[in-house]
């Protein structure tokens, strides 16, 4: 794991994709969804990736890095957008 200073002020660890596999993914609303089963691409140590996450009823979604929330390694995952009440991406209006 590198460790980038910003400024001086914030600390941004910056984690290889490939470690995020098996981890629990979540929707907007903290709802389980599924786990992260693979990395179909990975560029620049994670930094431009595009996961694969297998949904609890097997659906499978292969987003962007971008599109997912990583708040603490060891934690859930949040996906971004993303509703499994709704079964699909929706806006929001934060």
């Amino acid at each position: 794991m590198a460790t980038f200073d910003t400024k001086g002020n914030d600390t941004l660890n910056v984690i290889s994709a490939r470690n995020l596999i098996d981890h629990t993914v979540i929707d907007i609303e903290d709802v389980h969804v599924g786990t992260i089963s693979d990395i179909i691409f990975e560029k620049a140590n994670g930094m431009l990736a595009y996961v694969r996450i297998t949904l609890t009823d097997q659906r499978v979604l292969i987003v962007p890095y971008e599109a997912i929330d990583v708040q603490t390694p060891g934690e859930s995952i949040k996906l971004r957008m993303y509703k499994e009440a709704v079964g699909s991406f929706v806006t929001t209006d934060t």
